[in-house]
């Protein structure tokens, strides 16, 4: 399995880059091609027969594929950041919709991540869940591990939004590991589908040109 690098294709804004640093920060700018833990999500390329052993369960689990791609290498299979590869994403660049998206992401992820856990394991994950926007805030800040990454990524004027994005993706998965998905699934792929429909005019115009 290979998954690309990926670049921000609407950079002008604070809010693309706290969604962009979110959701891509582990495939951005690597310093070289490595063996990783989870590509990006809609952004790798799988061996069929890889994604065939899940048969009639497959559209389910490419629901988050970063829990698929965490399950792959717990089995022993390798997934490689190719530098070579590169993918220019779109990210959502208005404030409601990247708060919105920040948590429906979180209830998926935290649904698909303790289908198989105990209670008494979401219990755990539920009473930790404040440790985890800053775990996820160290981790981004390490990914942005030169001056540069940091300043083309505008770390630290975006921070405030980073961390309410953080905040919310984390209440997030609380309502995952305690409730399930119910409809977060069909809400968060209309943002992924009609991503359009979340920039600004301006970078409307400008993605057509």
């Amino acid at each position: 399995m290979v998954s690309s690098t990926i670049e921000n294709a609407n950079p002008a804004t604070r809010i693309s880059w706290a969604n962009f640093l979110l959701c891509f920060v582990d495939w951005f700018e690597p310093d070289q091609g490595t063996m990783v833990i989870a590509g990006a999500g809609h952004n790798s390329s799988y061996r069929r027969d890889v994604l065939m052993q899940y048969s009639a369960d497959l559209e389910y689990r490419l629901a988050s594929e970063r829990v698929l791609h965490m399950e792959l290498s717990a089995k022993g299979f390798q997934i490689y950041l190719a530098p070579e590869a590169r993918t220019y994403h779109l990210n959502l660049a208005k404030l409601k919709s990247y708060l919105e998206h920040s948590f429906l992401g979180g209830r998926v992820f935290g649904s698909f991540r303790s289908q198989t856990w105990h209670l008494t394991h979401k219990i755990v994950y539920i009473l930790g869940a404040p440790l985890i926007p800053v775990v996820r805030l160290k981790r981004i800040f390490t990914q942005l591990n030169t001056p540069q990454k940091r300043v083309k990524s505008l770390f630290w004027s975006s921070l405030p939004l980073i961390v309410a994005g953080l905040v919310c993706h984390a209440c997030g998965e609380v309502i995952g590991y305690a409730f399930g998905a119910g409809n977060s699934q069909l809400l968060y792929t209309s943002f992924e589908l009609n991503r359009r429909q979340h920039l600004l005019s301006d970078e409307l115009a400008a993605t057509w040109e």
